[in-house]
């Protein structure tokens, strides 16, 4: 039955968000929703709070205390949610009935577990691409994260086993859970794999100790025997599917063998260490670095409340070290933990820490499922300083979880009667009903956006609609009915439309004024009113927004082209030029936060700022000059009719 129940919500968590790692949140609900039952069931005991309560009961503290100071609330008020229920978990885990009630709890999380990683490895066998590391479409769509997952769950597991678990079960899942992790080729948790055994070893008695050794070394070859049957079977399911594939198939094969001495090198990135000395590094680490700087650039401008749990893909790109790492996340929680909360959340965390190491050296040894858990901390701490794991709640519960093992059992009161305590359950419902807003909203938000595509601008602000008034914190529904607005105004010349557009992009910035494309929205909305109706303050203010949209992300090339196009309209070409100028000064630069996927898109950009400055300098008769930048935006895009109008009135050829 709970298999039946977890595999339905797992198959259904890609049609809550799109298939992106928070749509697996849903899963794990029902892991917490469990742990209430138990907790139901078994009656629990009551007892004083503990240090790690406080400690824990700190981290929701200082993500509530930072909401005073946030630039995202949306963001924070979520965040705030997710630690509640982060924390009542912890609780119902500490006082789940004993080891009974612990151990039930981590059958349906090894089940949860093991389900993704096979869901992922048959996915990835059946993939129509040929991918370097399988992903868990609708789990984890950043593999490193599902990498500990999978970590996480194996030490849990051969710690079990270790102390006397039922091998018959607890060895094939193990290899299971192995293998994928074998396949996401996540560095970072290969790094953290012995941390982990070691400190599951060093909590195991002697006996045990010996059968852990035993156990880790099958399920390992199980497991490496697992992810290469999967790696070469999918390229040969292919074969079998697609004779003509069998090129491709021995490329593919191709990467077992040693590296070829004459292909190309892999590519570095060249730091700057101290002293201005060149450093070349792997990508991934030079982007790290860059990462923390940028986090650290943060944590200096607010270091005693932070900006606000939740808000640092908001601030970053105004502290962006470097314009060629662009990211969400700091890779680097406990960095990115100080600059969202500030020093009440470094105080809280170290806090639990302290608590942690306490909890691992006060009791010896430990029982098995304890030991494997525990092991599993460690591993996903030392990870935590290297990528992106908070984030995701299906790792994050994982944390938690750990900590309440390490906390340890409430002592039983014999004066307490065992009796169902159903009112308990609340508290859980309120929590998952207010953190599932979101993921309605998600859904109602992408049925506007459907709409949207084809056109249906009624079906789609009403889509967008339902979406502000299930989640009233996001700004994005109320961005999206401002561009319905927008569309209906370019259609009909109503000035009621273009009116409506600027009040709700208007709302949307007030709800996110740390959003710099929300920002950049209003300022064209504003351009346009302004010089549709005539409007001068609606053009001062039109400006002054797009400039706060470059000021919070000076790395987008696109908002400074709309900033100069305003100038130029206004009458200040000396503004104007100035921005165009930068840009194509520092081009390279500026095309490195676009993805690739998006060339044509930065080519047609590029191209259109190369025609506004072409614009200027024929005003200011630099008719050579303007040639040469002409002609570099027709190699860019050779049928832009702006392109085409200007060579013609320039007098020569396109």
């Amino acid at each position: 039955m709970v298999l039946a129940y977890l595999a339905f919500v797992f198959a259904s968590a890609p049609l809550l968000r799109g298939a992106i790692d928070r749509g697996t949140l849903t899963l794990y609900y029902v892991l917490g929703l469990l742990a209430a039952y138990v907790w139901l069931r078994r009656s629990p005991a009551t007892g004083k709070w503990e240090p790690m309560d406080l400690a824990a009961a700190g981290l929701v503290l200082a993500g509530a205390i930072s909401l005073g100071r946030s630039v995202f609330a949306a963001g924070t008020v979520e965040g705030v949610y997710l630690l509640g229920f982060y924390f009542l978990t912890y609780l119902l885990l500490t006082r789940a009935g004993g080891d009974r009630g612990r151990r039930q709890v981590a059958a349906w999380a090894l089940a949860g577990g093991l389900l993704g990683a096979v869901l992922g490895l048959a996915g990835y066998w059946l993939s129509s691409q040929w991918l370097p590391f399988h992903r868990v479409a609708g789990t984890f769509e950043y593999p490193n994260a599902f990498a500990q997952h999978a970590l996480y769950l194996y030490l849990g597991t051969a710690g079990a086993a270790a102390a006397g678990g039922p091998l018959a079960i607890l060895g094939p899942a193990a290899a299971v859970l192995f293998g994928s992790w074998l396949l996401t080729l996540s560095r970072g948790s290969f790094y953290t794999f012995l941390p982990g055994v070691l400190v599951t070893a060093w909590l195991l008695g002697p006996g045990p100790r010996r059968r852990l050794v035993i156990f880790v070394a099958v399920t390992a070859v199980m497991g490496g025997l697992l992810a290469t049957g999967v790696y070469l079977g999918q390229p040969a399911l292919r074969w079998a599917a697609d004779p003509g594939a069998a090129r491709q198939v021995i490329e593919h094969l191709k990467t077992l063998r040693p590296a070829d001495e004459t292909a190309p090198p892999v590519p570095y990135a060249v730091v700057m260490a101290p002293g201005e000395r060149p450093v070349a590094l792997a990508p991934s680490v030079a982007g790290r670095l860059s990462l923390w700087q940028s986090a650290w650039r943060m944590i200096a401008r607010r270091p005693w409340l932070g900006w606000g749990l939740g808000s640092f893909a908001r601030v970053f790109p105004a502290y962006q070290a470097d314009p060629e790492f662009f990211s969400v996340s700091a890779h680097n929680h406990y960095l990115q933990w100080w600059a969202e909360t500030g020093l009440p959340g470094l105080g809280a965390l170290a806090a639990v820490g302290v608590c942690v190491l306490l909890g691992l050296t006060r009791k010896r040894p430990w029982d098995g499922l304890g030991a494997g858990v525990a092991g599993g901390l460690v591993a996903l701490a030392l990870h935590l300083g290297l990528d992106v794991n908070w984030e995701i709640p299906a790792v994050a519960l994982l944390f938690w979880g750990g900590l309440a093992f390490v906390r340890g059992d409430v002592p039983a009161d014999p004066a307490v009667s065992p009796r169902p305590r159903s009112w308990i359950l609340a508290p859980c419902v309120l929590l998952v009903a207010l953190v599932a807003m979101p993921y309605l909203s998600g859904l109602a938000y992408e049925r506007g956006r459907s709409e949207l595509a084809t056109g249906n601008l009624g079906e789609a602000m009403a889509g967008f609609r339902q979406a502000a008034r299930l989640n009233p914190l996001d700004p994005l529904p109320l961005a999206f009915q401002a561009h319905c607005r927008h569309l209906a105004w370019r259609g009909s010349a109503m000035p009621r439309y273009l009116d409506d557009a600027v009040a709700l992009s208007e709302q949307a910035v007030r709800r996110d004024p740390h959003n710099a494309a929300l920002r950049n929205q209003l300022g064209r909305l504003l351009a346009e009113r302004g010089m549709a109706l005539g409007r001068r303050d609606d053009l001062e203010r039109a400006r002054c927004e797009l400039e706060r949209a470059v000021a919070l992300f000076p790395g987008w090339a696109a908002f400074r082209y709309d900033l100069a196009l305003l100038c130029r309209e206004m009458g200040d070409e000396a503004a104007a030029w100035k921005v165009t100028e930068l840009v194509l000064g520092e081009e390279a630069a500026f095309r490195r936060p676009i993805p690739p996927a998006s060339r044509e898109w930065a080519d047609r950009l590029f191209a259109e700022i190369r025609l506004l400055a072409v614009e200027i300098l024929l005003e200011r008769d630099e008719s050579d000059r303007a040639g040469e930048l002409l002609d570099q935006a027709l190699h860019l895009v050779p049928d832009h009719p702006w392109a085409l109008e200007l060579a013609e009135r320039m007098g020569g050829e396109p």
